[in-house]
């Protein structure tokens, strides 16, 4: 779990990214789907040791991702409380850049009016900020709101696996790691990994294949480690500490009266209509799209859950993968 230490770094976190606290308990805009039938994304994680959740719209234009609002969750009852945060550390949400190309005062040079606006996360130990354009991703100091590095997502002498083709979509940064989420058509999502110094690690890969996380989902587990879901939570892939060592788990389930063919439908986004299918993937797979894993103290995994489930919680055996039990979030009258 992250332990912020002392108020300096406090202060840095989250200088500028508090709002007014929330009711406890869920709004209505959190089960709204905007005009591309998406409902808002929930992001979980630990703010100073206390386990957070902030829900999000995305915008039909995919400008800037609109908060909805940031609670507290008790991991055993699902009891939420009033939060001020605006943001989870090591979570990059789209912002949008002020007059003078900055946000919060970390500065980039302009970009077009056409670009998607920009992602925006602090790293989890309090120390870097980034900001990742569909060009570059510039690290910052937080002390001093310098910049730090600058790095080229297309570097034409860079290694090919190092260099991110697809349109950045995602942002993690967890301690000194960042991991670059893309996407193109493919559909495919894919996650590249830089150190903040501008080191290149490349592209995660699972055998002889690109780990493909399109309806899947991805967070931070804890403080040296991440997770990376493929679509409907088929796998987990776990990458921990410095040299982004990688382990996957396989979660066991079944997904007849579905075809392989209609499954494999299913996780390109493609309409399954027919009843017994539907349903079977409503409930086994739908719930895991758009995961924000987090590790609890006990070593099982939480995450929220998405599609038919919005609005509850479920905590995963880390082992296996299967739902030990799920909770349903309070709901505002």
């Amino acid at each position: 779990m992250f332990k912020l230490s002392g108020s300096t770094i406090v202060a840095l976190l989250f200088a500028a990214t508090f709002a007014a606290a929330q009711p406890a308990c869920l709004p209505k805009s959190v089960f709204v789907k905007n005009g591309n039938r998406e409902l808002p994304v929930i992001d979980l994680g630990h703010i100073d040791n206390v386990l957070t959740l902030c829900a999000y719209e995305t915008a039909l234009d995919y400008k800037v991702d609109k908060l909805l609002g940031c609670w507290t969750v008790d991991s055993t009852t699902a009891a939420l409380g009033a939060s001020a945060a605006r943001t989870i550390p090591g979570r990059g949400r789209r912002t949008d850049l002020d007059a003078q190309n900055c946000i919060n005062g970390y500065c980039i040079a302009p970009i077009p009016a056409d670009d998607r606006r920009p992602f925006f996360a602090i790293s989890t130990d309090g120390a870097h900020a980034a900001i990742l354009t569909e060009r570059f991703l510039y690290i910052f100091a937080t002390s001093t709101k310098a910049k730090i590095a600058e790095i080229e997502l297309m570097k034409q002498d860079a290694p090919d696996e190092t260099n991110v083709g697809n349109m950045p979509w995602g942002l993690l940064y967890n301690g000194d790691t960042l991991f670059v989420i893309g996407t193109d058509a493919g559909p495919f999502t894919g996650v590249w990994v830089f150190k903040d110094n501008g080191s290149r690690l490349g592209r995660i890969s699972t055998d002889a294949d690109a780990l493909n996380i399109f309806n899947g989902g991805y967070g931070i587990l804890g403080r040296d480690k991440v997770a990376l879901v493929d679509a409907g939570l088929q796998n987990m892939t776990t990458v921990t500490g410095a040299n982004a060592a990688r382990q996957s788990t396989k979660r066991t389930v079944s997904y007849a009266p579905c075809t392989k063919d209609q499954f494999e439908q299913w996780t390109r986004s493609e309409d399954i209509k027919t009843g017994g299918c539907k349903r079977v993937l409503d409930a086994k797979y739908q719930p895991y799209v758009d995961m924000s894993p987090v590790q609890l103290p006990s070593g099982d995994i939480i995450t929220p859950l998405s599609g038919p489930a919005q609005g509850y919680i479920a905590v995963l055996n880390p082992v296996g993968l299967t739902e030990k039990h799920r909770l349903k979030l309070a709901r505002c009258p």
